[in-house]
């Protein structure tokens, strides 16, 4: 019997030794239902698109909140660490406003992942197969998610993805015969990159973000 799973997202299904194939579809459905947890009973799978969609979505938010934690948790503690000795008022403003920023942060990273597993189950039922064009789609509309999260915390995101874009296409064109592979590359852009941030440190320290300012005044000292 063909599953929901697949049913919902491709329309051309044959059956070969008693299991289920998806023509034109290198990557079925049911394989991405399958990627959820473990424990999880061998027909599980067999729900629909939109209930894997949110099972992705409750999994990776318990995740992101484990893993947010002490992100944001511990500079919470060393740097107002003031505010939670002076009163009890002023140390529950400081928790529950670092808890919300944990639950935004952590719904942010679930919704993404939901959505994108979920329009990629779209992009497969409406084009018939798999392809870069589905993938990429899926990844720009669910990186909306990112309205979540503050305006800083977005700068935050769009800066600490942007050296990791540029890492793949560069390894792209390295590939593709482009360019070629530098040595120790790595370490050039690092010094590049610390050349720059102690030049604003030194002269331009107003575009520095307070909180990066404030840690590497800890680090080297006032300027």
């Amino acid at each position: 019997m063909t599953s929901t799973a697949d049913a919902c997202c491709s329309s051309r299904i044959v059956h070969h030794g008693g299991t289920v194939a998806t023509l034109n579809s290198p990557t079925p459905c049911r394989v991405w239902h399958r990627l959820l947890l473990n424990s999880m009973t061998s027909t599980w799978w067999r729900s629909s698109c939109n209930r894997t969609a949110l099972l992705f979505t409750a999994r990776i938010f318990s995740r992101a909140f484990v893993s947010f934690a002490p992100v944001i948790m511990l500079p919470t503690l060393f740097f107002q660490r003031h505010k939670l000795l002076s009163s009890v008022r002023s140390a529950f403003s400081v928790v529950s406003t670092a808890l919300f920023h944990l639950c935004r942060s952590s719904v942010f990273l679930g919704s993404m992942v939901g959505v994108f597993v979920r329009l990629l189950c779209v992009a497969r039922r409406m084009r018939g197969r798999d392809s870069y064009v589905n993938t990429t789609v899926s990844g720009f509309l669910s990186g909306f998610a990112v309205l979540f999260e503050s305006d800083a915390r977005r700068t935050d995101l769009a800066l600490y993805l942007l050296p990791f874009a540029w890492e793949i296409i560069y390894g792209l064109l390295v590939g593709k015969g482009f360019l070629r592979y530098l040595r120790h590359g790595e370490v050039l852009v690092f010094a590049l990159s610390m050349s720059c941030i102690m030049y604003f440190y030194q002269f331009e320290q107003h575009a520095i973000k307070p909180t990066y300012l404030a840690a590497m005044s800890w680090l080297f000292g006032d300027n």
